[in-house]
């Protein structure tokens, strides 16, 4: 159904797994600083302007740079919108 992909946690579908977070790891941001405003929210309680606000971030990157950022926002505590979904062949 999935083309045998795994999921990895963070609302896509990639053929790795996440990292391991070792919580000192330094933060790369990718000029998305105001997102950790949402530090602690809920994937599913995000209202339509705070989905905008991943999106633009999310169209401004390389395809190359999506995992990383996808970590990046991991390491912050920062729960992708739900009604976002990344499909992406690392």
């Amino acid at each position: 159904m999935f083309n045998n992909k795994k999921l990895c946690g963070v609302n896509c579908f990639c053929d790795v797994m996440p990292r391991q977070c070792d919580k000192s790891e330094e933060i790369v941001y990718f000029e998305d600083e105001e997102l950790d405003a949402y530090k602690g929210i809920a994937a599913d309680a995000y209202t339509e302007q705070q989905v905008a606000e991943f999106e633009e971030v999310l169209t401004t990157m390389r395809p190359s740079e999506v995992h990383e950022w996808l970590h990046s926002l991991h390491l912050r505590g920062i729960e992708l919108p739900s009604q976002i979904t990344i499909n992406y062949k690392l």
